[in-house]
């Protein structure tokens, strides 16, 4: 359910028109930038991955590139930053740029997608678990939008666990991660199965670990 439509992990991206960007769209350029280069990395190893399957190194290097190119706002920062989105949006649409040559097969993921984004990833998808799904009638209603944004934390988790992003090593942040991709993981089987008691033990033991994460490694 990561790859099932081209825009879902772009949604900042359509609403970029023009220079005159806030820096809060900014921001969340940055954020669909880093997810989308994380699940380019891995789309080639999933039968279900998207239409831009083949060409998902170039996507996952060109959304790298966005990410960094949107790291500051202003006229100065908005011709690379939209010459990024603009050979993005072109291999999202199937089409290759000229001149377009990927990377290695795999790099690591902090070459790629910063931990911060992602963080601000997990942000969003805990405040809609938290606040729109809060009985068993949205859970039902909400299935399958849970199952996704569950599942992202889930696949985020588990790269940012990965060599690389700071304190990767260390026993209490890999704790602390685990605990939150095991919370992520249970939520998306309890809005599978339909158990809202499952759903909200889940989403607390996510909630518990991610907050003591932060606390613990808030410097990095």
């Amino acid at each position: 359910f990561f790859f099932s439509t081209r825009r879902r992990h772009t949604r900042s991206l359509c609403d970029w028109s023009s220079d005159v960007c806030s820096s809060d769209l900014y921001r969340d350029i940055q954020v669909d930038a880093a997810v989308l280069a994380a699940l380019a990395q891995i789309a080639p190893d999933y039968a279900d991955a998207p239409s831009w399957k083949k060409n998902a190194l170039l996507v996952r290097d060109v959304a790298a590139e966005l990410g960094r190119e949107s790291s500051s706002v202003g006229e100065k920062f908005y011709k690379p930053a939209r010459e990024a989105y603009d050979k993005l949006d072109s291999l999202l649409s199937g089409s290759v740029p000229p001149g377009l040559e990927s990377g290695p097969p795999k790099m690591q993921f902090v070459n790629i997608s910063p931990r911060y984004p992602l963080m601000k990833r997990f942000e969003r998808a805990q405040t809609y678990l938290k606040g729109s799904v809060n009985n068993a009638d949205l859970l039902k209603k909400e299935a399958d939008k849970v199952q996704r944004e569950a599942g992202m934390v889930a696949l985020l988790a588990q790269v940012i666990l990965s060599e690389g992003y700071d304190s990767a090593d260390d026993d209490l942040y890999r704790e602390l991660v685990s605990g939150v991709r095991e919370g992520a993981l249970k939520v998306v089987a309890a809005a599978r199965d339909q158990e809202f008691d499952a759903y909200t033990a889940g989403l607390d033991l996510m909630y518990k670990s991610c907050t003591k994460c932060h606390s613990e490694f808030k410097n990095n």
